[in-house]
């Protein structure tokens, strides 16, 4: 038994970009399981989707670092008769730090948070997904999965690896109609970044900073369309070509040679 209405589930789907998702998707008409650590910006979400759209929106307050969060995730859906069609792997956290100095706590929950969760929640729910021959997966990655760059080196890398996971079980599920696809953005208005010490407006306005609704629209228009990569916006595809070919002794010379490291903790923290 399931529910009528066809369903999305979004982790981080309360803020930034997986807010963003959230209303895209209700827009084209699915229920919605919205899931994050802030049951606050969950209520808000649930409330202002509901007004907006014909559309009923559950909200699940969990901690999607800890190692029993995806499979208590797949055990809530079960248990409600959620049938889940379209799944959005999108909560994350964002620092700008020397590894010697993260604190161990912090490490792991990136590490759960960015890899183990997205994992298991693709793995527990495509299996359902294979038996309806019918899916979407969406896995949000990060033009920093290209930049394997001094102070964001448990971020980028972890984004790596969702970038190379999409691509591995996007061929794996293409045979039972479920399409995946890897969406790398990059600097996008959202609460990784306070607006207190970012100036939102100007940074889109010279195109440094992403509207997160245009990241969402890409995002969910490529899976639908059955693309496996989307990088929104032309800078942003621009970094990806060309970052990569950067020589290392020049990020060397950058990272060493100034104090590119304090004003970026200025900011981020």
């Amino acid at each position: 038994m399931a529910l009528q209405n066809k369903m999305a589930l979004i982790t981080g789907g309360s803020s930034g970009i997986g807010k963003s998702i959230s209303f895209e998707l209700a827009k084209k008409g699915y229920d919605l399981l919205i899931i994050s650590n802030k049951q606050n910006e969950l209520d808000s979400t649930k409330q202002a989707l509901e007004m907006a759209y014909p559309i009923t929106c559950h909200t699940y307050f969990a901690d999607l670092s800890l190692e029993s969060a995806a499979q208590n995730v797949y055990s809530y859906c079960m248990e409600k008769q959620f049938d889940i069609e379209f799944l959005v792997n999108n909560a994350g956290i964002l620092i700008f730090s020397e590894l010697h100095e993260t604190k161990e706590g912090l490490a792991n929950r990136i590490l759960m948070l960015h890899m183990y969760t997205p994992t298991i929640l693709s793995r527990l729910f495509s299996k359902e997904m294979v038996q309806r021959k019918k899916g979407y997966i969406l896995n949000i990655s990060s033009i920093s999965a290209v930049m394997p760059f001094p102070c964001i080196s448990l971020y980028g890398p972890t984004k790596t690896y969702i970038r190379a996971f999409s691509k591995a079980i996007r061929i794996e599920l293409s045979g039972h109609n479920i399409q995946v696809c890897c969406v790398m953005p990059g600097t996008t208005e959202s609460g990784l970044y306070d607006p207190q010490k970012v100036n939102f407006k100007f940074a889109k306005r010279i195109g440094i900073m992403t509207d997160s609704n245009f990241v969402a629209k890409h995002a969910i228009q490529a899976t639908i369309s059955n693309r496996g990569e989307v990088i929104p916006g032309w800078i942003n595809k621009l970094s990806v070509a060309t970052v990569p070919y950067i020589p290392r002794f020049v990020i060397q010379y950058l990272y060493s040679g100034t104090n590119l490291v304090t004003r970026f903790k200025k900011i981020l923290d």
